[in-house]
């Protein structure tokens, strides 16, 4: 996840919802994470536009948020 970050640095905003902390349950129901280990890329409306579970891979993820941002 560091290397997206950085990679995207001024372009995408990261949020990290740690399922252990109660805090994050109202943002966590809006986008549906169930468990750990789940990734969302949302669109600027707030919008699921793709959904990742378990390890991640940078280059897919990557390729995915070049075309949401081409897209805006």
């Amino acid at each position: 996840m560091h290397r997206l970050e950085d990679a995207y640095a001024g372009q995408v905003t990261f949020f990290h919802l740690d399922v252990d902390m109660p805090a994050y349950d109202e943002a966590r129901q809006q986008v549906g994470v169930t468990g750990r280990s789940q990734y969302f890329l949302l669109d600027t409306d707030g919008n699921v536009a793709a959904r990742w579970f378990g390890p991640i891979d940078f280059e897919q993820i990557s390729a995915e948020i070049d075309i949401l941002l081409q897209q805006q």
